[in-house]
C-alpha cells in the first residue's frame, strides 16, 4: 500500500489477488460490502443497503455509528464515486473516488478521499489499511 503525501485528501494504492470484476463486486455487493467497508468507522457492520448506480443510496449501520451517502458514478469495474458520510464523527459528505485497474497479479486498486483534513489523515491512512486488510482476506 502506497501513500502520496501532495495528494490533497489521502491517496492510498494496493494491488489484491482477484480479478478487477471481483474487486468492483466487493465495492457494490451488500454482502460482502458489510464484511470489510467502513467498518472501522462504525464498528462492525451490523446493516448495510446499497443501490450502486449514480443517484442510488448507500446507508449502513454499525455497532457505533451510522453512515450515508450517494453512488455518484458507477463504472464497471473500472470506476466508483461515492458521497458518504458517518454524522456522528463529521458534518457532512466526504467524497471518494475508486478507481480499479487490471495488474499482473489482479488488480490495483486506487482510492482518492477528497477534501481531508490534514491532522486526519495519518488516521484515515489506518482506517483503510485495516479495511484493505480485511478485504484481502474476503477476496
Amino acid at each position: 500500500m502506497a501513500v502520496d503525501p501532495t495528494t490533497e485528501g489521502l491517496f492510498v494504492q494496493r494491488r489484491f489477488g482477484a480479478a478487477p470484476e471481483r474487486l468492483f463486486e466487493a465495492w457494490t455487493d451488500p454482502e460482502v460490502a458489510a464484511r470489510w467497508l467502513f467498518t472501522g468507522l462504525v464498528g462492525d457492520v451490523e446493516e448495510l443497503a446499497m443501490d450502486a448506480r449514480p443517484g442510488g443510496v448507500f446507508r449502513l449501520r454499525g455497532a457505533r455509528h451510522e453512515g450515508y451517502g450517494e453512488f455518484i458514478e458507477v463504472d464497471p469495474p473500472r470506476r466508483i464515486v461515492l458521497a458518504f458520510g458517518v454524522p456522528a464523527l463529521r458534518s457532512g459528505l466526504d467524497r471518494f473516488v475508486v478507481e480499479i485497474a487490471p495488474d499482473p497479479a489482479g488488480s490495483l486498486l486506487s482510492l482518492t478521499k477528497e477534501g481531508l483534513p490534514p491532522d486526519l489523515s495519518d488516521e484515515t491512512e489506518g482506517d483503510w489499511r485495516v479495511m484493505f486488510d480485511r478485504l484481502a482476506t474476503i477476496l
